[in-house]
């Protein structure tokens, strides 16, 4: 491929009437669209979610129960409409792996793999028109999506972030609003269901909180709270993003955690979300990311015995194992058990070698002279 910028018209690639398509084929395509939404019929489609049964109560839209196959399995399941929705975003704003640029920019399935065909299945169901991709001039390839009136060119990563946000967005809109009362009582009862493992009732007791909370925090009522109040409500936050983290929900953890930051900007509670929010991005490999939150949990008063040792994972992963030595020789001195550190310290003491003894002798005499 020559240097010079190519563009390359997507009309070809993107689907902007298949939703259309499928909905005048369909019998009682309406109906469905009514009882579930309109979107969510389409997350399920997209997802491969095949709806055979619905069981509607008039009275309680919550209380329609939905019954449904998954791909080309016979095996069928049944859950209520508000857990069927939440369980079709989490699906959807999972991270995919980018596929390769095809070296033939006419192929049109190649260029669709390389965007992702989900995401573009998707666009059209929020307005969004993808309509060129950029490639060469030595620069990452990029595309030109519009939103009515509206253009820009974004990175494909960019483009397939905008799409998650829009369907993290509507998993917001869709949440029923009920009745808000803050009881701070429920924050112990959450941390109790945690220790012992129960993360479906944490996650019962203060996944209400998020919506309300987002509001009132653009509130005068909110920003007049006094600290320790705001530190309660980012505490619970961090709760909620500790119990979707160990059910390996990522996108809803750091929606919360973030939330819980803008509630507190600084101190330990801060530094323990940021922690959090490390660890998040530490378990999808994303060493680069993590760093930096994790030095900004530490530098906010962050738990260093439990920030140091996933620090130096990090630098590890990075090739930068004399960082991650003194991460875990730190993380040593505060007591952090030798057994958990060791692997750590083996790949990274082979990578230094001789010159980890020097430093450690250096070290030694520097402290004899304090």
């Amino acid at each position: 491929m020559s240097a010079e910028r190519q563009s390359v018209n997507l009309k070809a690639a993107r689907a902007d009437d298949w939703f259309e398509k499928v909905a005048a084929s369909a019998p009682n395509f309406d109906q469905l669209c009514e009882a579930i939404g309109k979107k969510y019929v389409a997350f399920a489609l997209v997802a491969g979610v095949r709806i055979t049964a619905l069981s509607i109560d008039p009275r309680q839209s919550d209380n329609t129960q939905v019954t449904f196959g998954i791909g080309e399995t016979t095996d069928e399941h049944v859950m209520a409409l508000p857990e069927f929705r939440r369980c079709l975003t989490q699906a959807l704003m999972q991270l995919e792996e980018p596929g390769d640029l095809p070296t033939d920019l006419d192929n049109v399935e190649g260029v669709q793999r390389y965007l992702g065909v989900r995401y573009l299945l998707l666009a059209p169901i929020f307005g969004i028109t993808v309509h060129e991709l950029h490639v060469g001039g030595d620069e990452p390839p990029s595309v030109l999506i519009g939103l009515g009136s509206l253009a820009d060119e974004v990175s494909v990563d960019e483009f397939r972030e905008v799409i998650r946000e829009a369907v993290r967005r509507e998993e917001q809109t869709a949440k029923p609003q009920k009745p808000f009362a803050i009881d701070l009582g429920k924050i112990p009862e959450a941390e109790a269901a945690l220790h012992r493992g129960d993360h479906e009732r944490a996650i019962e007791l203060l996944d209400p909180w998020a919506g309300p909370l987002s509001m009132l925090l653009r509130t005068p009522q909110g920003q007049s709270l006094g600290a320790e109040a705001k530190a309660s409500l980012a505490r619970a936050l961090g709760l909620l993003g500790a119990a979707y983290t160990r059910k390996e929900e990522y996108p809803s953890a750091e929606e919360v955690l973030r939330l819980g930051v803008q509630w507190v900007q600084d101190g330990s509670v801060a530094g323990q979300l940021f922690a959090q929010l490390g660890e998040i991005a530490l378990r999808q490999g994303q060493h680069g990311q993590a760093i930096g939150l994790f030095r900004r949990a530490l530098s906010l008063g962050g738990p260093r015995d439990e920030v140091l040792p996933s620090l130096a994972a990090c630098f590890l992963d990075r090739g930068r194992a004399v960082a991650a030595l003194v991460c875990l020789d730190e993380a040593a001195e505060l007591g952090v058990p030798e057994a958990q550190l060791e692997p750590a310290r083996k790949r990274a003491v082979a990578k230094v070698g001789a010159q980890y003894a020097k430093l450690q002798r250096f070290l030694n005499e520097t402290r004899a002279l304090v």
